[in-house]
């Protein structure tokens, strides 16, 4: 049943992960992640049914056995890129995380190399249990990471619709690995036979489960798949006297309708990517008309919230809820804020208010 499960498993990885990089969305780099990601581990799981035509062609083995190692990376960009579509994954820093893999190839062809000319063993026992510890290390610390990536956006209004299955499927992967990296510690834990195939059965039957969820998301909810819509870009930056009125109409007609400010993680590149405009012209925008910089004009929409109830004598919420309500999540920056702005502290400016209350209210 095993082997009927690794052979489905693999064959839809990889028909997913054509049909993802045939899609017109294909040139959206998230998307190419993803379908990566689909495409090694598939291959990865082609190699426990073709072990006989691998045998005939031991080069191949480098490949195959690489690929466990490439994917487990792949997981963190694809939710990193997700995240923060406005940022570049051809970097030094994201490019470091596909050395462990490099690495293992470059050991592999070595030792691939001495075998073949008959001087050393290709990979023996003690160095297979070394490589599974480190794979096993690598994959967690990816669905760990990329599990705390997504974290950072929970208090988001829109994380149960844009990041929610994400969530879901990484914390499957990391119940699956989990279970498999039990099961090949069998051995050193003296777990009997039966359970650990029942482990590994229940592993294979768990990732089967994650990848037909794949499927019917694709099939039912293909936006969760992509970047949002891709930003638009102003050429070189250059903003006539029409663009400028253009986009701070824009600006402000997004701020009283959606209200961003009143998220506490609202940041320039989550500004950018909700409102569907280019960070720089963004801030060129407000820097021109508003005179201000992001968080200045930002902060100005908090501090109108927080008047706003503050002026309402009918209003029973303390200065700390008002201040989480407005958008702030820190007590003394909204105090130095609100005093810069109006001369006074948010309960001098309330008591202001509350004597203005007629008598007969």
């Amino acid at each position: 049943m095993n082997a009927i499960l690794i052979k489905i498993l693999s064959y839809q990885f990889l028909s997913i992960a054509v049909l993802m990089l045939l899609s017109k969305r294909s040139s959206q780099k998230g998307m190419r992640i993803l379908a990566l990601f689909l495409l090694f581990k598939g291959i990865a799981l082609s190699s426990f049914h073709l072990g006989p035509f691998i045998r005939t062609y031991p080069i191949l083995s480098l490949f195959f056995n690489t690929s466990f190692w490439i994917y487990p990376p792949l997981v963190w960009l694809y939710t990193f890129k997700l995240i923060h579509p406005n940022t570049g994954v051809l970097t030094k820093k994201t490019l470091l995380i596909f050395s462990p893999a490099i690495a293992y190839f470059l050991y592999l062809s070595v030792k691939f190399i001495l075998w073949q000319n008959k001087i050393t063993p290709y990979i023996t026992k003690a160095e297979n249990t070394v490589f599974d510890i480190c794979y096993y290390i690598l994959m967690f610390y990816f669905l760990i990471r990329a599990l705390t990536t997504l974290k950072t956006r929970k208090h988001q209004t829109n994380f149960a619709n844009e990041y929610q299955w994400l969530r879901h499927f990484l914390i499957g992967f990391l119940v699956v690995w989990s279970a498999f990296a039990l099961k090949n510690s069998a051995n050193f834990f003296e777990i009997p036979k039966n359970t650990a195939h029942a482990i590994l059965t229940f592993a294979l039957v768990l990732l089967f489960i994650c990848s037909n969820l794949i499927i019917w998301y694709a099939l039912h909810t293909p936006s969760v798949f992509q970047l949002q819509d891709k930003i638009k870009k102003a050429s070189g930056y250059k903003l006539s006297n029409t663009d400028y009125n253009n986009y701070t109409s824009t600006i402000k007609q997004f701020m009283e309708s959606h209200k961003p400010h009143l998220n506490p993680e609202l940041n320039l590149e989550l500004f950018s990517r909700e409102i569907g405009i280019h960070q720089r012209v963004i801030s060129k925008v407000i820097n021109s008309v508003f005179n201000q910089n992001f968080f200045g004009f930002i902060n100005s929409y908090r501090i109108t919230e927080a008047k706003k109830a503050l002026e309402n004598p009918a209003n029973k919420q303390t200065i700390l809820e008002i201040l989480y309500n407005a958008g702030y999540n820190n007590k003394s920056v909204f105090n130095t804020s609100f005093k810069k702005e109006t001369g006074l502290t948010p309960t001098q400016y309330r008591s202001k208010y509350k004597s203005h209350i007629p008598d007969n209210a």
